[in-house]
This record gives structure tokens, sequence and C-alpha cells, in this order.
């Protein structure tokens, strides 16, 4: 009868050692499913998962998704400055197209004043398409800021049937 009394004493304990390891990993399942679930919700944080685990496997684990993590924060700071040179680079395109333009701009007005065998309506489409490509690339620039977090979206109304109409006699000039 001791002897069942000791096994059944000893099987308690075995059952309350398990249920007591079940408990802690369960914990630090938990612990590090909350802490990843913050890490997703704030990915500007530079932070790894810390949990008092259990069990090898466990902390394998926390160390794999801990790797990922430290890998992700790497390609997110990659992709940031990759961003941020895209974004010079198309500033310093932006600002070197719009000095050459102004120029032939200018110079196609005092090209149309001029007397001569110029005609006004031929000086008059070469500066319409030199304000037309300066339009296009200031668009070009403004578009580059919009995708900048630090800029906010300015909405504004507009014809559309003006826009074409525009258009379809920019091409009639062109076509005649």
């Amino acid at each position: 009868m001791w002897i069942a009394v000791g096994i059944s004493v000893g099987m308690g304990f075995i059952v309350l050692c398990m249920a007591v390891r079940y408990m802690m990993l369960k914990n630090c399942i938990r612990q590090a499913g909350r802490d990843l679930a913050e890490l997703m919700d704030n990915p500007g944080d530079n932070r790894i998962l810390l949990a008092a685990s259990p069990s090898r496997e466990a902390e394998r684990l926390l160390q794999q998704i801990n790797r990922f993590i430290e890998y992700h924060q790497r390609e997110r700071i990659i992709w940031q400055q990759q961003e941020r040179q895209l974004q010079e680079q198309i500033e310093n395109i932006s600002h070197d197209l719009r000095t050459p333009l102004t120029m032939i701009t200018g110079y196609g007005e005092v090209m149309r004043d001029l007397p001569g065998e110029n005609t006004p309506e031929n000086v008059q489409i070469i500066i319409d398409e030199a304000k037309r490509l300066t339009s296009l690339v200031n668009d070009m620039l403004d578009l580059s800021k919009l995708q900048s977090v630090t800029q906010t979206l300015n909405l504004s109304v507009f014809s559309l049937t003006d826009a074409v109409k525009q258009t379809l006699r920019r091409y009639h000039k062109l076509v005649q």
C-alpha cells in the first residue's frame, strides 16, 4: 500500500511540475505574442523580444524571431535611405531642368516680339511647350514631395474639360 501511495505522490509531483512548466511556457508565449504585436504596431521601435523561457526550444524560437526582427529593421533602414536618395535625385533633376526651361521660355518670348522670319505663332508653340515641360517637371517634383512622409496633400478643383480643350488646341497647332 505504501508503494501505491509513493507512486501516487510521485506521479502527482510529476504532474504538478509539468503543469507549472506548461503554465510558464504558456506565459512566455503569451508575453512574446504581446511584445510582437506591440512591435508590429510600432515598427520604428528598435528593440527585440525578451522573455524568460522555461525551455530551450522556446528560447531558440525567440532567438529566430529576434533575428527576423533585426533583419526587418535593417531592411527598413536601407529602404528609408534609398527612398531619401531617390527623393534627393528627383529634386536635383527637377531643379537642373528648370533653369534651361526658363531660359528657353525667355528666349522664345524675346523671339516672338522680334520682327523677322519667325512667326509669333511658331515661337508661341515653343514657349507653350517649354511651359508645359516646366509644368511636368514641377509635377514630378510635387509627386516626389507627396511621397515624402513629411508633406501634406493640398487638393484643388480643376476643370477637366478645360484641360482636355487646351491639350487638343496644342495638338491641333502642332498638326497644322
